[in-house]
């Protein structure tokens, strides 16, 4: 059996100082547990190295796009499959069920949209309320005050779901400092701090960004 982990959180090149993001992304190097697994049927096990590269690209993809850290993935053949089924775990849950023609110029040329597909779809699920704490727990140690304002109007839970609607909308949270920023401006107004509603601080936001 096909028991080897993928890590997609490859080292980058370092520098004298290092991003929000590359900081989260090393955060990642002593997960225990896994977020995100692969399973595969017999049939396409031996494609294992194409779903390998084909989700690092995405996760670069993702990256520069909308900021977005993408969870560790792991592969792994599964004999309780069919042959030819690929199934997509987070967090224990599966999310995705899909019947695959074992060939290669198949694979190359589906293996994207399966996993745009599994992203736009499930953000929500891949995008964890512990994720999301990573994010404010790295801002924090550059701008307490600003993650005090946040989280004493916001919970976590709450700021995951701008997060999200974001990413939804096709923005980017590279730089999620500005975008914690934007959100205290947001919670200032009357009628978003009464109402402290995540989705219309978002459609705002969306609006601004």
């Amino acid at each position: 059996m096909i028991k080897k982990v993928f890590e997609l959180f490859k080292p980058f090149k370092k520098e004298n100082s290092q991003s929000v993001e590359e900081k989260i992304d090393s955060l990642f190097d002593d997960l225990e547990n896994e977020t995100i697994k692969i399973s595969l049927g017999s049939d396409l096990e031996s494609f294992c190295e194409d779903f390998s590269m084909n989700i690092s690209v995405f996760r670069e993809e993702m990256k520069s796009q909308y900021g977005f850290i993408l969870p560790p993935v792991r592969i792994k053949s599964d004999y309780g499959l069919q042959e030819n089924e690929l199934q997509v775990w987070v967090n224990e849950k599966c999310i995705y069920t899909e019947f695959l023609v074992p060939s290669k110029n198949y694979l190359e040329s589906e293996i994207p949209n399966i996993l745009q597909e599994i992203f736009d779809k499930n953000i929500s699920e891949i995008f964890s309320n512990n994720l999301a704490e990573k994010y404010v727990n790295q801002v924090q140690k550059n701008n307490c005050w600003l993650v005090w304002n946040l989280t004493s109007r916001l919970s976590v839970v709450e700021i995951k779901a701008i997060l999200v609607d974001l990413i939804n909308q096709k923005k980017s949270i590279g730089n999620i400092t500005y975008i914690f920023e934007k959100i205290c401006e947001q919670l200032y107004l009357e009628e978003s701090f009464l109402e402290r509603k995540p989705h219309k601080i978002s459609e705002r936001l969306i609006k601004i960004l």
